[in-house]
């Protein structure tokens, strides 16, 4: 659903992980796309969150790869 909701189409093949923490979805990306995932002043992310949240009453958290 993530990537077929982000404006940035090539963002899916960055996506490394998405479980539940507790209430809400985490996200992993890597480090080298997570300014192009989460977007200026995180617009992205909120649209994502706003959606999801709507769709299925859980909230959205972007978190880096620590790895790459």
């Amino acid at each position: 659903w993530i990537r077929a909701l982000h404006p940035v189409g090539w963002i899916g093949k960055h996506i490394i992980d998405v479980d539940f923490a507790g209430p809400e979805l985490m996200v992993t990306v890597r480090k080298s796309a997570f300014g192009a995932f989460v977007g200026q002043k995180g617009v992205y992310v909120r649209l994502i969150d706003r959606v999801i949240r709507r769709l299925i009453n859980v909230g959205v958290r972007a978190m880096e790869s620590e790895g790459e």
